[in-house]
């Protein structure tokens, strides 16, 4: 079996088509696992982050990892405040986006009957609502790109 590698592993094997140099990506959730990872592709194609969690140590280490086209900004994505926030922030540093993943998301660990009506509020309200609002609130920064993009990530672990 071939080995699974990433284009940005490949080197001089990555043709400029899937250069992504000046490409302008917001990821949400992005401080660890899928979405720190995509963070890292993304910059190793060339592209600036926008990191974003809800935790100043975790934003800042990510940062740290990624580099310097790596951004950062806390936020709870789970709040119009922090949605607001977030995309402020965006603005502050680019003038458009060219990449919205909404990759935050939460679970509850138990079976879906057992789950509260609190939990399933919180969960439909970060997994659903959350990327309803930053893709509408996305929308003017989007609109200023030539290629606009948007990603939804979904995951159960």
């Amino acid at each position: 079996r071939p080995a699974v590698t990433s284009n940005a592993a490949m080197g001089d094997a990555t043709s400029s088509r899937w250069r992504l140099d000046g490409y302008r990506v917001l990821i949400t959730g992005s401080t660890k696992g899928i979405g720190f990872a995509a963070a890292k592709e993304f910059i190793d194609l060339g592209a600036e982050v926008m990191v974003n969690g809800r935790n100043g140590a975790d934003v800042k280490a990510a940062v740290a990892r990624l580099g310097k086209r790596a951004y950062g900004c806390v936020a709870d994505v789970a709040t119009p405040d922090g949605r607001d926030a977030l995309l402020s922030e965006v603005s502050s540093h680019w003038d458009g986006l060219d990449c919205l993943v909404n990759n935050a998301g939460t679970n509850v660990r138990k079976p879906a009957l057992e789950a509260t009506p609190g939990e399933y509020s919180r969960i439909v309200g970060l997994n659903m609502d959350a990327v309803y609002h930053l893709c509408v609130g996305a929308h003017p920064l989007l609109a200023r790109s030539s290629r606009p993009t948007i990603i939804n990530v979904a995951s159960a672990a």
